[in-house]
C-alpha cells in the first residue's frame, strides 16, 4: 500500500485509502464498526483479548456462550470489510501480535480526532491572533459532528464523544 488511509470518527465513521472508501452507513455490521472504531482509537495501546470482548459486549450484559469465538469471528469480517480498500487490506491492517489483536502502526493513518486536538493545540500556542485563527477554523472544518454518533451509547464512546462535543 503506497496510499495513506484517512479515517474520520468527527460526524461519521469512515475510513478511505485513495479513491476507495468505507463507512458506517449501514447498521447490519454495528458491532464490526463499533470494534474497529475502538481498535483505530486505541491503536497505540496494547489491548488485550478481554479488553476487546469487553466493548463488544458495552452495555449489553447478555453473555455469549464463546466470546473468544465471537471476538475472532468480528475480527474476520472487519479484516474482509476491511479489504475493500485494497487487496488483502484487512490482513495489513489488523495484525495479531502477542496473542491477540492490534492495529499496525508501521502503515501511515491520518485520524481527524487527532488532527482537530493537534490544531487546538497549535491554536493555543500560537502568537498571533491571526495564526490562532487560522488554526481554530482548521479545526472547525473537521469537526462535522458528533464522535462516533451511531455508536454513541456505546461505554466507552461516551466520555470521548463529550469530551469532543465540549472542545468544539
Amino acid at each position: 500500500m503506497e496510499q495513506m488511509l484517512n479515517v474520520r470518527m468527527l460526524g461519521e465513521f469512515s475510513v478511505s485509502c485513495g479513491e476507495q472508501a468505507i463507512d458506517d452507513s449501514s447498521n447490519r455490521m454495528r458491532k464490526v464498526w463499533l470494534l474497529l472504531a475502538y481498535l483505530i482509537y486505541t491503536r497505540l495501546k496494547r489491548n488485550t483479548q478481554d479488553q476487546y470482548i469487553s466493548v463488544i459486549r458495552g452495555a449489553d450484559s447478555s453473555e455469549v456462550d464463546d466470546p473468544a469465538g465471537r471476538l475472532k469471528a468480528l475480527f474476520y469480517r472487519c479484516r474482509t470489510m476491511l479489504n475493500q480498500l485494497y487487496d488483502a487490506a484487512g490482513h495489513d491492517l489488523i495484525v495479531r501480535r502477542g496473542g491477540s489483536y492490534g492495529w499496525n502502526t508501521e502503515i501511515p493513518l491520518r485520524l481527524d480526532v487527532e488532527e482537530f486536538d493537534s490544531l487546538r493545540t497549535a491554536a493555543a500556542a500560537a502568537q498571533t491572533d491571526e495564526e490562532k485563527l487560522s488554526c481554530y477554523r482548521q479545526a472547525l472544518e473537521l469537526y462535522r459532528g458528533d464522535f462516533l454518533p451511531k455508536l454513541s451509547m456505546e461505554p466507552w464512546v461516551m466520555p470521548i464523544s463529550a469530551y469532543y462535543h465540549q472542545a468544539f
